[in-house]
Order: structure tokens, then C-alpha cells, then sequence
């Protein structure tokens, strides 16, 4: 009896420490999944960010493996899975240089390198663009070959375009000429003019008389109650610090010639209507702006219009005549240029 008891007694240790061992692998298991589960935030961050070596493996919510071969079913996958999981470790070219990468939180901090080494551009592409390789001409076709191609610069290289190309600025299409054009677009923050900083207390005209505004806080609370596009109406004169410089400002005029501004952006061409342009019908004579946006929003998305030259517009109240498609993007290209 005692031998059965203490036999019965190794057993149940046996079974414990089993269960032990069992439980603590269910609980590495899940914490190894739980590891590898990545947002479908973090995937498209990744796709934007890096170049995958494909084909890479992945896990879909029925627990059935899918081969990914490009950025774009990898983001496909990640939009029609709710957990996201990738099989790794997984291969990534960064800087011409291959790292193998072991889990996500090595995946998100490459992520991080190379989004604080790459500063998001002011504006996109529109494609194709054509870059200078030590090869030749190259001429990329969309993000993703863009992509693949930055990959194989140095750090910190940027890529040599053949222009004149176009990007998306602004939400406007517009044509660059030059390495210069092209960095106008993307100012550096020192290049940019010192922002005034308002001397505490002022005084701003109100309804019902002066108020007197005793600090920034107070200043911004002023601003919110006023009216969009209503500005502060100072009781002069006011202060300013620009560039660690106290400067005293008499008037309104003195006060719009410190404050910095966007952009010096030439007139805006204007149409000298009627115009005519070319459709599968013929000829179709627009008669005024109105008819214009009309037009314009009949055509599918991307086509412009085809005009019958010459045209004119008026430019800073001067009438200039335009005589082909040639003339017209030279006209639009020196009106985007920044200084």
C-alpha cells in the first residue's frame, strides 16, 4: 500500500510538472503569435517606407498560410486580415544593403530610421519620371519602382532627375524645370523668415472699445472669437520680436511688410473669354468662366482641354496671346516659379 501511494504520488508530480511545461509552452506560443502581429497602420507605414525581398510568407485569420510577392498584396493582405501576421524572419533591402529582420519591433524601428532620414516631401510625383544612373537614363514608372530605385542610393543621395518633370503641389499639377525649381518647393526651415513674436500686453479694437490682450494664451483665445478671415485690429503701436530683435511697429502697413509670406506666387493667369476647344463633335465655343468649369468637369479625370489657338489671358492686367500648347506650359511654368 505504501509502494502504491508513493508510486500514485510520482505520478501526479509527473502529470504537474507536464502540465506546467504544457502551460508555460501555450503561453510562449502565444506570446511568440502576439509578437508577430502587426496593425494594418504598421503594414502600409512599411510598404510606404521600405523594400521587401519578396516572397514572404504570412498567416490569414483561418490560420492558412498566403505567399505575398509585392508591396501591393502585402497591403491587400493586411486590409482584408484582422490580425496580421508575418512569417519571420524576412529579408529587407535598406541602402542597397539586405537586413534580415526577426520580428516586428525590428521591422518598426527600420521603419523609424529611414522615415527620420527621409523627410516627407512637400509634394508627389507624377509619373513617370525619368533619373540619371551611372547606366544611363532609367525611366521609372510608378511609386513602387521609385521606390525600389531609392533603395540603391547611397544614404543621404538624393536621385537625379531628367527634367523637366511634373509633381502635385498644393494640390496642383505643376511643371519643374530644374534641380533649383525643385528645391524652391522644399525650403529648408532655416531659409524660411523669422516668424514675429508679439510683445505682451496689446491692445486690439473691439465693439465695445479697447482690450487690452496681456499674453499669448490670452491672445490666442481673442483670435478663435473672432470671425473667419478677420484679423486683430492693434491699437498702435505694438512690438515684435523677429530674430531675437525688438522692433517697433507704427501701423498697419509696417505690420503687413514684417510678417512673413507663403509663398510670392506671380497673378493668376486669367482666360480672355470666348475660348474654343477641340471635342469629338468639333469645335465648342465656351462663352464665359461659368461655361468653362462646366466643361472642365465634363472631362474624365486627368484629361485637360484641348484649346483652338490662339488664346489670351490677362496677366497683372496685361493682355498676352498664346499660340500653341508649347507657349501655354512655358506661361504656366513661369508662374509657379518661387523665388
Amino acid at each position: 500500500m505504501k509502494k502504491f501511494t508513493k508510486t500514485v504520488a510520482t505520478l501526479l508530480i509527473a502529470m504537474g510538472v507536464f502540465t506546467s511545461c504544457d502551460q508555460n509552452l501555450t503561453e510562449e506560443l502565444i506570446a511568440s503569435e502576439e509578437s508577430t502581429e502587426i496593425s494594418n497602420e504598421e503594414i502600409k507605414s512599411a510598404v510606404e517606407t521600405l523594400s521587401f525581398k519578396y516572397s514572404i510568407t504570412a498567416i490569414n485569420d483561418n490560420d492558412t498560410e498566403v505567399i505575398v510577392s509585392s508591396d501591393e498584396e502585402l497591403t491587400s493582405y493586411g486590409e482584408r486580415n484582422r490580425k496580421i501576421r508575418i512569417v519571420f524572419p524576412i529579408d529587407i533591402t535598406v541602402d542597397s544593403e539586405t537586413i534580415t529582420v526577426n520580428n516586428k519591433e525590428e521591422m518598426k524601428a527600420l521603419v523609424g530610421k529611414k522615415k527620420s532620414n527621409h523627410r516627407k516631401q512637400p509634394f508627389e510625383l507624377v509619373f513617370p519620371v525619368t533619373v540619371t544612373t551611372a547606366d544611363g537614363d532609367l525611366v521609372l514608372e510608378d511609386k513602387a519602382a521609385f521606390k525600389g530605385y531609392r533603395e540603391t542610393l547611397e544614404e543621404k543621395t538624393r536621385p537625379t532627375f531628367v527634367f523637366p518633370i511634373s509633381v502635385v503641389f498644393e494640390e496642383e499639377t505643376i511643371v519643374i524645370n530644374s534641380e533649383e525649381e525643385l528645391k524652391a518647393l522644399n525650403p529648408k526651415k532655416g531659409d524660411r523668415p523669422a516668424r514675429p513674436e508679439l510683445v505682451f500686453p496689446v491692445s486690439v479694437l473691439a465693439a465695445d472699445g479697447d482690450l487690452i490682450i496681456e499674453d499669448k494664451e490670452a491672445f490666442k483665445v481673442y483670435r478663435n472669437s473672432l470671425k473667419k478671415g478677420t484679423h486683430p485690429e492693434f491699437v498702435f503701436p505694438i512690438s515684435l520680436i523677429i530674430d531675437e530683435e525688438t522692433v517697433v511697429v507704427n501701423n498697419e502697413d509696417e505690420l503687413k511688410a514684417l510678417m512673413p509670406k507663403r509663398g510670392h506666387k506671380p497673378a493668376r493667369p486669367e482666360l480672355v473669354f470666348p475660348v474654343s476647344v477641340v471635342t469629338e463633335d468639333g469645335n465648342l465655343e465656351i462663352a464665359d468662366q461659368e461655361a468653362m468649369k462646366t466643361y472642365a468637369s465634363s472631362l474624365e479625370e486627368g484629361i485637360r482641354p484641348i484649346f483652338v489657338f490662339p488664346i489670351s489671358f490677362i496677366i497683372k492686367g496685361e493682355t498676352v496671346v498664346v499660340n500653341s500648347v508649347e507657349e501655354l506650359k512655358a506661361l504656366k511654368s513661369k508662374k509657379r516659379e518661387r523665388k
